[in-house]
Protein backbone atom coordinates (compact mmCIF):
# COMPACT_ATOMS: atom_id res chain seq x y z
CA UNK A 1 0.00 0.00 0.00
CA UNK A 2 1.15 3.48 -0.81
CA UNK A 3 1.01 6.16 1.91
CA UNK A 4 -1.04 9.24 1.25
CA UNK A 5 0.52 12.56 2.08
CA UNK A 6 -1.63 15.14 3.83
CA UNK A 7 -0.63 18.77 3.52
CA UNK A 8 -1.84 21.51 5.79
CA UNK A 9 -2.13 24.98 4.35
CA UNK A 10 -2.25 27.86 6.80
CA UNK A 11 -4.77 30.50 5.74
CA UNK A 12 -4.42 34.09 6.81
CA UNK A 13 -6.99 36.86 6.88
CA UNK A 14 -6.89 39.01 3.81
CA UNK A 15 -6.53 42.72 4.17
CA UNK A 16 -8.61 44.85 1.84
CA UNK A 17 -7.20 48.14 0.62
CA UNK A 18 -9.81 50.85 0.37
CA UNK A 19 -8.98 53.99 -1.57
CA UNK A 20 -9.46 57.06 0.58
CA UNK A 21 -9.15 55.04 3.80
CA UNK A 22 -6.57 57.46 5.20
CA UNK A 23 -9.03 60.35 5.15
CA UNK A 24 -11.84 58.26 6.64
CA UNK A 25 -9.77 56.73 9.42
CA UNK A 26 -8.00 60.01 10.28
CA UNK A 27 -11.21 61.79 11.25
CA UNK A 28 -12.98 61.14 14.52
CA UNK A 29 -16.41 59.52 14.54
CA UNK A 30 -18.92 61.88 16.13
CA UNK A 31 -22.24 61.08 14.44
CA UNK A 32 -24.06 58.03 13.07
CA UNK A 33 -23.51 59.50 9.60
CA UNK A 34 -19.73 59.27 10.12
CA UNK A 35 -20.17 55.59 10.93
CA UNK A 36 -22.34 55.02 7.86
CA UNK A 37 -19.76 56.67 5.59
CA UNK A 38 -17.00 54.58 7.11
CA UNK A 39 -18.69 51.18 6.59
CA UNK A 40 -20.34 51.91 3.24
CA UNK A 41 -17.49 50.37 1.18
CA UNK A 42 -17.86 47.12 3.14
CA UNK A 43 -21.64 46.78 2.99
CA UNK A 44 -22.65 48.59 -0.20
CA UNK A 45 -22.91 45.59 -2.52
CA UNK A 46 -23.33 42.84 0.10
CA UNK A 47 -25.83 40.13 -0.81
CA UNK A 48 -25.68 38.50 2.63
CA UNK A 49 -25.93 39.77 6.17
CA UNK A 50 -22.60 40.92 7.53
CA UNK A 51 -21.58 42.13 10.95
CA UNK A 52 -18.66 44.49 11.42
CA UNK A 53 -16.97 45.89 14.49
CA UNK A 54 -15.25 49.28 14.48
CA UNK A 55 -12.65 49.82 17.19
CA UNK A 56 -12.00 53.37 18.38
CA UNK A 57 -9.27 55.05 20.39
CA UNK A 58 -9.76 57.67 23.13
CA UNK A 59 -10.35 60.39 20.51
CA UNK A 60 -12.93 58.28 18.61
CA UNK A 61 -10.54 57.68 15.72
CA UNK A 62 -10.72 54.28 14.06
CA UNK A 63 -8.18 51.68 15.20
CA UNK A 64 -9.70 48.72 13.35
CA UNK A 65 -12.60 47.68 11.14
CA UNK A 66 -13.17 43.95 11.07
CA UNK A 67 -15.77 41.74 9.43
CA UNK A 68 -16.88 39.61 12.37
CA UNK A 69 -19.46 37.49 10.56
CA UNK A 70 -20.75 36.80 7.06
CA UNK A 71 -24.10 35.11 7.27
CA UNK A 72 -26.90 34.18 4.94
CA UNK A 73 -29.64 36.22 3.31
CA UNK A 74 -31.49 36.76 6.58
CA UNK A 75 -29.19 35.95 9.51
CA UNK A 76 -25.68 36.34 10.81
CA UNK A 77 -24.30 34.41 13.78
CA UNK A 78 -21.72 36.14 15.94
CA UNK A 79 -19.60 34.97 18.84
CA UNK A 80 -18.88 37.70 21.38
CA UNK A 81 -15.37 36.30 21.69
CA UNK A 82 -14.58 37.34 18.10
CA UNK A 83 -15.67 40.91 18.76
CA UNK A 84 -13.55 41.35 21.88
CA UNK A 85 -10.54 39.52 20.43
CA UNK A 86 -10.43 42.00 17.55
CA UNK A 87 -10.81 44.98 19.88
CA UNK A 88 -8.15 43.84 22.33
CA UNK A 89 -5.62 43.13 19.57
CA UNK A 90 -6.21 46.61 18.10
CA UNK A 91 -5.88 48.30 21.51
CA UNK A 92 -9.35 49.84 21.17
CA UNK A 93 -11.09 51.51 24.10
CA UNK A 94 -14.52 51.95 22.46
CA UNK A 95 -16.38 50.14 19.73
CA UNK A 96 -19.34 50.25 17.36
CA UNK A 97 -21.06 47.14 16.01
CA UNK A 98 -22.70 47.46 12.58
CA UNK A 99 -24.70 45.07 10.44
CA UNK A 100 -26.72 45.30 7.26
CA UNK A 101 -30.07 44.09 5.95
CA UNK A 102 -29.53 43.02 2.31
CA UNK A 103 -33.27 42.63 1.80
CA UNK A 104 -33.80 46.27 2.73
CA UNK A 105 -36.38 45.27 5.34
CA UNK A 106 -35.22 46.46 8.75
CA UNK A 107 -38.25 45.07 10.58
CA UNK A 108 -37.99 41.58 12.00
CA UNK A 109 -40.68 39.25 13.26
CA UNK A 110 -39.75 37.31 16.38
Amino acid sequence: MEKEVVKFIRLKQERIKIEGWEQLSASAISTPYDTANLVEPFLKEADREMMLVIGLDTKNKTTVISIISIGTLNQSTVLVREIFKTLLLANSIRFIVVHNHPSGDTLSIV
